[in-house]
Formats: structure tokens, sequence, C-alpha cells
């Protein structure tokens, strides 16, 4: 699946095209794989825990809001 996914093998796109240093395009990057399944629902979730991985470097940022705010996936 990674390389299939790198390469462009199962929809003539590649990973890079959706997801690199200078781009984030969840919704573009599940028709790699899945087509437009469930897409929103999924790059919400991979934004989510975005966000949780960086404030968990950042622990002066982190607030009582913020902790409630993403309570349902501790």
């Amino acid at each position: 699946m990674s390389i299939g996914m790198r390469d462009g093998l199962f929809a003539n796109a590649r990973l890079v095209q959706y997801l690199s240093g200078a781009t984030t395009n969840y919704v573009g990057a599940r028709k790699i794989i899945n087509g437009q399944d469930h897409a929103s629902q999924i790059a919400k979730t991979a934004t989510d825990l975005e966000q949780l991985i960086f404030a968990s470097t950042q622990s002066a940022i982190i607030t009582p809001n913020f902790k409630q705010a993403y309570a349902h996936y501790a």
C-alpha cells in the first residue's frame, strides 16, 4: 500500500501531490486509496490528530479549553 501511494499505482496520483512540506490536502489524498469515501470525515480526524501532535510539543500553549476540546481523544 505504501509503495502504491508513493508511486501513484492505484489512482494515477501520488501522495506527494496532496501531502508534502508545502501542501496538506487530506481530502484529495483520500482518493489515492478509496476514492472520496468518507473523505471529509477522515480529513477532519487527520487535522485533529495533527493539531494534537503539535500541541503535545508545545506545553505552554495547552489551556483548559484546548484540553477540553480534545477530551474525546483521551
